[in-house]
C-alpha cells in the first residue's frame, strides 16, 4: 500500500511539474549513474540465480559420468567378488552335502585331509585331494594333516583373521584370507608368524590352501560357470552387473557402494533399480539402456535430460522396447539416485560438495564460457532467465571476449565481495571504470590485487566491462524495476521531454516513480 500511494504522488506531481524549473539533464546523469553503480548489484543478482539454478541442475548433469564411473568401478570389482563368493560356496556346499551323510565334523576332515574325497563322494575335490592328484601316479597317499583347530580356524575365523566360509555371499573370507597370505609370502614375517598362531596351522599348509583356492577352485571350479557359457571373467561380472541392477538377483541385499568406490559411507545403498520390485528387463534392454553411445540412455549427457522430461516417455519407451511400468520403476530409481546418490559420489571423487561446485561451475562459466570443460550454455546464462537476454553482449566475459584462462583465485578475486579491487563493490568497480592501460595507478593495482591478471586477461575485462554494464545491465535494470524502459533510454526520454519545459516537480516525481518500483 505504502509503494502505490508513492506511485500515485509521483504521478500527479510528474503532471503539475511541468513548466516549472529544467531537470531532464539532471534526471538523465541520475539514471546513468545509477546504471554505472548497479554492475556489482547487477552481478550478484546474475550469481545467486546462477547458483541457485545450477544447484538444482549439476546432480542430473553429472549423474551420466557418475554412473559410467560406477558401473566400470563395479565390473573392475565383480571379478573378486565371483571368485570369492564362488570359492566360498564351493567350500561350504561341498561340506555340507558330505556332512549329510557323515556328519559334520568327519565331513570337515574329510575335505582337508582325504586323498580319495572326490571319488568318494562324487563332491568337487578337497585339499589334500587335489594335492594328491598332482602326483605322477595319483597314489591316494597325500594327507597334509590339518588338525580338527586348523580346520575350524580356517574355516570361521580366529581372532582377527577371516574364515573361509564366514561371507557366502561376497566372499570376502576368501579374499581376506589371500591377501592376508599374498602378504606374508611377500616377507611380512610378522604377518607370517601371525596366521600361522591364530589359524593354528604351518605356513606349508597355510601355503598349500591357498595354492588350492587359486589354481583348482578359482580356476576349475568357479570357471567353470562362467567359461562354459563362452564368457570371460569380465564379461561375466558385465552380465551379474546388469542382473543385479535390474532385478537383484544375483545378492541378497543392495549392494553396498562403498566396496566400489573409496569415500563412500559403509552402508550406502541405491544402486539397484530392480529392488526392492524387479523391473525384469532383459539383459540386451540392460545393454542399451547403459551404453553412452545411445542418445537416449541416461548415462548419455542428452539422454539424461530426455529422461527428467516426461514427454519423451512413449519415445524411452519405444527406443528401449519397455513397458510403462518398467519405465516408471527405472525413472523412480533415477530420480532417487539424483537426488540422494550423486551429491555422495560426488563429494567421494572430487571432496566437494554440489553449492561448492555450483560455484566454481559459474566462475568457469563467466570466465571461459564452459562448466567443467564443456560448452553447456553456449548462449549464457542469460538466456535462460524470464525473459531471455540473448548475447553479444553476455554476462560472461568468457563468451563475450573469449576464454580467459582465468584461475580460480583470479576469479574468487574479481567477485569478492569484501574487496576494494573485485567487480562486485562500488569502491572496486569505480577502479575499473578508471583504470586505463597500462600504467595508469587503478590498472596496476588492478592487475595485482587480482591474483596478478595478465595484460590480455585485464584487456578482455576492460573491454567486456562497458559492453555489459550500458547493454545488459540496462536491461536488467529494466526488468528488475518493471520500468516502461530501459534506464538510459529513459533518462534520455526525461531530458529531451523536460528539457524546455520540466521542473522541480517533474523531477521529484521521477523520483517518486522509481523509489515505488522499490517496494
Amino acid at each position: 500500500m505504502y509503494g502505490k500511494s508513492k506511485l500515485i504522488v509521483g504521478l500527479v506531481l510528474l503532471a503539475v511539474g511541468a513548466g516549472l524549473v529544467p531537470t531532464g539533464f539532471i534526471i538523465n546523469q541520475y539514471f546513468v549513474d545509477q546504471v554505472y553503480e548497479g554492475v556489482p548489484e547487477a552481478l550478484l543478482k546474475i550469481k545467486d540465480d546462477a547458483i541457485e539454478s545450477l544447484e538444482g541442475q549439476l546432480p542430473g548433469l553429472a549423474t551420466p559420468d557418475v554412473l559410467n564411473g560406477l558401473k566400470e568401478e563395479a565390473i573392475a570389482q565383480l571379478p573378486l567378488i565371483i571368485n570369492g563368493s564362488g570359492a566360498a560356496r564351493a567350500i561350504n556346499q561341498t561340506i555340507d552335502g558330505v556332512a549329510f551323510f557323515i556328519g559334520i565334523d568327519a565331513a570337515k576332515d574329510q575335505f582337508f585331509n582325504s586323498p580319495t574325497f572326490q571319488a568318494d563322494y562324487g563332491t568337487p575335490q578337497g585339499v589334500s585331494d587335489y594335492y594328491d592328484t598332482l602326483l605322477a601316479f595319483d597314489l591316494n597317499i597325500t594327507n597334509l594333516g590339518y588338525t580338527t583347530n586348523a580346520q575350524d580356524s580356517l574355516l570361521y575365523g580366529n581372532g582377527s583373521l577371516p574364515g573361509l566360509i564366514t561371507d557366502l555371499e561376497l566372499g570376502t573370507g576368501v579374499l581376506g584370507y589371500m591377501e592376508l597370505y599374498l602378504n606374508a609370502s611377500l616377507g611380512d614375517m610378522l604377518l607370517n608368524s601371525t596366521m600361522q598362531f591364530y589359524y593354528n596351522a604351518t605356513w606349508s599348509q597355510l601355503e598349500a590352501l591357498a595354492g588350492y583356492i587359486n589354481n583348482y577352485l578359482w580356476e576349475v571350479v568357479v570357471k567353470a560357470s562362467y567359461s562354459g557359457w563362452g564368457f570371460t571373467i569380465e564379461e561375466f561380472a558385465e552380465m551379474i552387473f546388469y542382473a543385479q541392477w535390474a532385478n537383484g538377483s544375483q545378492f541378497v541385499d543392495p549392494i553396498d557402494l562403498s566396496l566400489f568406490k573409496s569415500g563412500v559411507p559403509p552402508g550406502t545403498t541405491g544402486l539397484e533399480a530392480g529392488i526392492p520390485i524387479p523391473t525384469n528387463l532383459t539383459m540386451s534392454t540392460c545393454m542399451n539402456l547403459w551404453d553412452d553411445s545411445n542418445p537416449l540412455s541416461f548415462v548419455n549427457d542428452s539422454g539424461i535430460m530426455a529422461w527428467l522430461n516426461t514427454s519423451y516417455q512413449t519415445m524411452i519407451e519405444i527406443a528401449f522396447s519397455i513397458s510403462t511400468p518398467q519405465y516408471l520403476l527405472v525413472l523412480g530409481w533415477l530420480g532417487n539416485f539424483i537426488n540422494n546418490l550423486t551429491p555422495v559420489l560426488i563429494l567421494a571423487e572430487t571432496g566437494y560438495t554440489i553449492p561448492t561446485l555450483a560455484l566454481f561451475a559459474l566462475y568457469e562459466q563467466w570466465a571461459n564460457g564452459t562448466i567443467f570443460g564443456e560448452s553447456i550454455l553456449p548462449e549464457g546464462f542469460l538466456s535462460r532467465r524470464d525473459p531471455p537476454i540473448y548475447g553479444p553482449p553476455y554476462f560472461e566475459v568468457g563468451l563475450t571476449e573469449g576464454a580467459t584462462g582465468l584461475t580460480l583465485t583470479q576469479t574468487m578475486a574479481l567477485w569478492n565481495e569484501a574487496s576494494e579491487y573485485s567487480l562486485v563493490t562500488v569502491s572496486g568497480i569505480n577502479k575499473w571504470y578508471s583504470a586505463k592501460p597500462f600504467n595508469s595507478t587503478a590498472y596496476v593495482a588492478l592487475k595485482l590485487y587480482n591474483g596478478v591478471l595478465t595484460d590480455v586477461q585485464m584487456e578482455q575485462i576492460l573491454d567486456w566491462l562497458p559492453k555489459f554494464r550500458d547493454d545488459i545491465v540496462n536491461k536488467l535494470a529494466k526488468d528488475d524495476k518493471d520500468l516502461p524502459m530501459e534506464p538510459y533510454d529513459l533518462g534520455m526520454a526525461i531530458l529531451i521531454g523536460l528539457g524546455v519545459s520540466g521542473g522541480a516537480l517533474a523531477a521529484v516525481g521521477i523520483i517518486f516513480l522509481i523509489l515505488s518500483r522499490r517496494f
